[in-house]
This record gives C-alpha cells, structure tokens and sequence, in this order.
C-alpha cells in the first residue's frame, strides 16, 4: 500500500489558504512518496509503470507522468525505452532511507505504542518524513533494533544473499503475502 502524495491546488491556493509551509513540505514528501513506492513496485516484483504508480498512488495519469518527468530531471528515476520507470542510484538510496523510516516508525507505533495495526500504515506514512537520523538510531536502540516490519503484507526478512554487492542495497525480489517486510 502506497502513501498518498499531497493534495493539489499549487502555490497560489496554499497562500490563499494560509498553508505555505506545509505546502513547501508537500514538494519534498512527493519525491518520497513516489520513490518508495517504485521501491515497493519492485519488491514486489511488479514493473514500474506510470499506470502502476497512478494506481499505488491513487493520482490521474497525467500527474503521474509530469512527477515523473521532474523525478528524472532530478536524477531520481530515469525512463526506459519500454517506458517502464527504475529507480537510479540517488533515487534508490532515498527510497531506501525512506522505506527504512517507514518501516521503524510502524514498529514503534505498534510494539511500543500500541496502535491498532490498521492504523499503523497511514500514520508511519506521515512520520518516515519527518524523521531524522538521530531520531531513527535512537527508535532503532529503543525497539531492539528489529529487522521486519509489523505486518505489512508484502514484507520479507532479509538475508546476505539479498544484498547487491555492487551497490549494497537489498536485491529487488518477490515477496509473499502476509510475511513481513525486512528494516
């Protein structure tokens, strides 16, 4: 399940509404949002279309496609002759360090603070934004640093084989429903 992006309405309706800060937030969260979802697409073994993002995402098409546009013109994705969408280097180390904040806060939401696990999901969506490094080692000290998530169906534990060692990122692989995703 993916994060839903920002609502939109640009600019011009965030300073009508008094919302500028949170608007200007919104720009950095969409990159998130899209990143870590082709993350998933990928984890779970799905190529990463436009029309596969419209759908996790819940936006229209022509959204879709103008983000990714912006998305490549900053190094994060780029397009392939098929026009399926892969995750570069850069873009790839950002949906890792997002998928990770994700995953810590659905733990803490869940083993510590005990909420309910169909509430996890949406509130880790707002926290891994917002999370920092500090934040995240010391989450990480406070739960016995965990190595799965609580219960996201598409999760998996990971091992040393699914390393890739030319990049030392977890290897794309299909995961099976109701196991839990590796941190």
């Amino acid at each position: 399940m993916a994060c839903n992006p920002p609502p939109q309405g640009g600019y011009d309706s965030a300073i009508r509404v008094g919302r500028l800060t949170e608007f200007m937030n919104d720009l950095i969260d969409t990159a998130e949002v899209y990143v870590r979802t082709l993350h998933d697409l990928v984890e779970d073994g799905i190529v990463a279309r436009r029309a596969r993002l419209s759908e996790r995402i819940r936006q229209a098409g022509p959204t879709v496609g103008q983000t990714v546009g912006r998305l490549e013109r900053d190094g994060l994705v780029w397009v392939a002759a098929d026009r399926h969408v892969e995750l570069t280097a850069q873009g790839e180390e950002l949906a890792v360090a997002v998928t990770r904040k994700h995953r810590l806060a659905e733990r803490l939401l869940r083993d510590v603070l005990r909420m309910p696990l169909l509430s996890v999901h949406n509130e880790a969506c707002r926290w891994q934004h917002v999370m920092s490094d500090e934040a995240e080692k010391e989450i990480l000290t406070l739960i016995d640093n965990p190595t799965t998530s609580p219960g996201a169906t598409r999760s998996r534990v990971s091992t040393d084989s699914d390393i890739d060692p030319r990049r030392g990122l977890p290897r794309p692989a299909s995961s099976k429903s109701g196991c839990r995703r590796h941190l």
